[in-house]
């Protein structure tokens, strides 16, 4: 049930987007279930690459197609990350849409792959971005993903940019961390 609550929803959020000429790439939960191992997630998480002049008649289609948000302040930040949280009113969905200002989120959007998701075409973010924002999450859950996408795509992944970046991005230890303790699993 839930799956087909937030299939609609990220249908919804794609063609908004689409219209608005806001590229917009799926991430989180339903990207894990892509790339790792399959997870429960109710809730809808993706990047936009959002101009100032794009953000009002965004939020205005969205609010007009069911989505609620702050209406005094839409866009908020966190770790300088900034973000517009959004609530599928029908069936209480949240989405995070994180603007992508910075130069690794603005590569994500032009790595982001499309994929056929419920007949609808969606861009998801590519597997070693994932892997990255993952690390700088560093949540449990964050890290347990992070070993499914390791384990599953086993030989699919670019590891050079996922070294490079790591450093940029000042993760390396947690990657290397990661990539020794999957390295051990295999006995």
């Amino acid at each position: 049930m839930t799956k087909n609550l937030l299939t609609e929803v990220v249908k919804k959020i794609g063609k908004i987007c689409g219209e608005e000429n806001v590229k917009v790439v799926f991430m989180g939960g339903i990207a894990v279930g892509v790339y790792g191992l399959p997870r429960a997630t109710f809730d809808v998480d993706c990047l936009g690459l959002i101009s100032d002049d794009s953000l009002s008649r965004l939020l205005g289609e969205l609010k007009k197609n069911g989505f609620t948000f702050d209406i005094q302040q839409p866009v908020k930040t966190i770790n300088g990350k900034p973000f517009i949280t959004l609530m599928y009113s029908k069936y209480k969905i949240y989405v995070d849409i994180f603007i992508a200002q910075s130069d690794f989120y603005k590569k994500i959007i032009t790595r982001a792959r499309s994929i056929k998701f419920a007949a609808a075409k969606i861009r998801i973010i590519a597997p070693e971005d994932l892997i990255l924002m993952k690390l700088q999450a560093r949540r449990e859950k964050d890290l347990d993903d992070v070993r499914g996408i390791l384990q599953e795509n086993r030989g699919k992944l670019d590891f050079a940019y996922l070294q490079s970046w790591a450093k940029k991005l000042e993760v390396d230890l947690f990657l290397r961390d990661e990539l020794a303790s999957l390295r051990n699993s295999e006995g």
